[in-house]
């Protein structure tokens, strides 16, 4: 998986019994096997964290298609 590549992370909540998912791409710089955390850049370039406990699966986009 590369920087451009597009990807969908299925998560639950942190607190919540909700299934979530977000979609764009998970920049190299940005994430590292010791953090507990995946970094998501979206489309309009703001990032959004996700906790690798809660995450169920992670699919790349053009998989999908």
């Amino acid at each position: 998986m590369t920087k451009t590549d597009m990807i969908k992370v299925i998560y639950k909540h942190w607190k919540k019994d909700e299934t979530l998912e977000i979609i764009g791409t998970m920049p190299e710089n940005l994430n590292n096997v010791s953090s507990d955390r995946f970094v998501v850049e979206i489309s309009d370039g703001e990032y959004e964290d996700v906790l690798k406990n809660t995450v169920i699966r992670i699919e790349n986009i053009d998989a999908i298609k």
